[in-house]
């Protein structure tokens, strides 16, 4: 090989791209979409039954610990079996494990619940994180952002943006209350969506340690707040 050559390849920039980013394909592609639908249905189910638990005689404690206390008893095993793992993630990373679809995320969806109607919450909450997430993605990690991808959020934008209208001009509801807190946990779920695929852990040690930090920290407040 000449020298030129191999001048030229020592100059070329690596274009590997980080694991994170990488689309699946094959099987893995379709599971991923059958997982993704599935995924839509529990956000339904979840979402409902906060709204119907908000409305009983359950405190928005009551319906932490059973979110947080029962999956980290659960998933326990998993966590010790791969601590070193995931001692081995960025602690920036875990933090966003943790905090984005932890109690902040949680208390500002039950919040919201308390103004707004659930189908409020259906539309703002899944629906406006790409939002969020391709904002962080861009200013970050700083993705491409492609023109049919561009146009996709624009449209979400702009339905978002009506709905939070309506809700504001009827201010005597307060509905719009309900959606800003709605906007806020979309933003906790986005950081914790990025940080997920960074870190790259298996399922049930992102929900170990999620549902383990989150339930000490909802036990805590309970017992601090009795």
């Amino acid at each position: 090989m000449s020298d030129q050559r191999v001048e030229i390849l020592i100059a070329k920039p690596s274009t590997i791209e980080p694991e994170y980013r990488r689309m699946a394909s094959g099987l893995d592609l379709q599971l991923g979409i059958a997982a993704a639908f599935i995924t839509i249905m529990i956000w339904a189910s979840w979402l409902i039954s906060v709204k119907v638990g908000t409305s009983s005689n359950l405190t928005t404690f009551d319906l932490a610990i059973m979110r947080y206390v029962a999956p980290a008893l659960v998933l326990l095993p998993f966590l010790y079996q791969s601590w070193s793992k995931v001692m081995a993630v960025p602690k920036r990373i875990l933090a966003g494990i943790v905090l984005g679809a932890g109690v902040p995320f949680f208390f500002l969806s039950s919040a919201g619940m308390q103004y707004a109607p659930v189908s409020h919450a259906g539309l703002l909450i899944p629906g406006t994180f790409p939002l969020f997430v391709t904002a962080i993605a861009v200013l970050v990690y700083k993705e491409s952002l492609s023109k049919q991808r561009l146009i996709g959020l624009l449209s979400i934008g702009i339905g978002v943006f009506a709905l939070v209208l309506l809700s504001f001009l009827k201010s005597d509801q307060g509905i719009w209350k309900g959606d800003l807190y709605f906007l806020a946990a979309s933003f906790c779920w986005a950081i914790f969506t990025i940080c997920l695929r960074v870190a790259g852990l298996p399922p049930s040690r992102n929900g170990g340690i999620g549902s383990g930090v989150n339930g000490v920290i909802v036990a805590t407040l309970r017992i601090w707040c009795c």
